[in-house]
């Protein structure tokens, strides 16, 4: 996690297991209530999904939206 003045603002993690065909990126992350329905939403919407929610230790709940 890199912070800003002492508040997280960025942060590195490996590839998710899963990934490793795909080469090295940068992705944007956002922060929203409630990872399951807004998954769902997005599915519901058109999206597509490459990473299944899951929890991430030390981080929170996580999805991959495409």
């Amino acid at each position: 996690m890199f912070k800003l003045d002492g508040l997280p603002a960025a942060g590195l993690m490996p590839r998710p297991e899963g990934l490793e065909h795909f080469p090295p990126y940068w992705g944007v992350y956002v922060t929203v209530a409630d990872v399951d329905a807004t998954v769902k939403k997005a599915i519901e919407l058109g999206g597509s999904i490459f990473v299944q929610p899951r929890d991430l230790p030390n981080v929170g709940r996580f999805a991959g939206v495409v």
